[in-house]
């Protein structure tokens, strides 16, 4: 509310003393911008097959987050930060090798403020980020081979461990021997 007694002027007679009046306060918006991240904080997950962000990743960001974004919009020395809330999902699950790293990125959503005063924009935000290779173990069972004959006629198994759940070798390789 607003007290506007006092009020006085040389040329004009006010008609009353005091004018109270209620004003109603709005949300000021804004916006996140992508920060410069800093060596040693760069977000990554080894492949397991799918886009979730592991614990660890979000907790990176939660618990750090001038180093990853900023608040354009701020007033002043208002204290802005996100409340722990927000979740996040790689745009894809697997690793692509003809990009550069961080390639990927985390889309957060879910984006709450723990400053009453502001709102903000978009509630979604995009990290860089980046999805490893999974280190696999091949094994080569039962290889038999006849001299003489064919490399191509030769039979073995190859099995893998350390696959993602659900895959197999066959569906991400193929096997042959070579002749040196």
């Amino acid at each position: 509310k607003a007290d506007c007694s006092g009020l006085s002027a040389e040329n004009y007679e006010i008609a009353s003393s005091s004018v109270m009046s209620t004003f109603r306060v709005s949300k000021k918006s804004i916006s996140l911008s992508a920060s410069e991240i800093p060596e040693g904080k760069e977000l990554s997950k080894v492949y397991d097959g799918n886009t979730d962000v592991p614990a660890e990743v979000l907790d990176m960001v939660k618990n750090n987050q001038s180093d990853y974004f900023t608040f354009t919009g701020v007033i002043g020395k208002d204290s802005v930060n996100l409340l722990n809330t927000f979740t996040g999902k790689f745009d894809r699950s697997s690793v692509k090798m003809d990009e550069y790293p961080g390639a990927e990125k985390i889309t957060l959503t879910g984006l709450l403020l723990d400053n009453p005063n502001y709102t903000l924009t978009d509630t979604s935000f995009d990290i860089p980020a980046s999805v490893t290779q999974k280190g696999i173990t091949v094994k080569v069972n039962g290889a038999s081979y006849v001299y003489g004959t064919k490399l191509s006629d030769m039979s073995f198994t190859v099995t893998g461990t350390g696959l993602v759940s659900g895959e197999k070798l066959s569906d991400i390789a193929e096997f042959s021997f070579v002749s040196y």
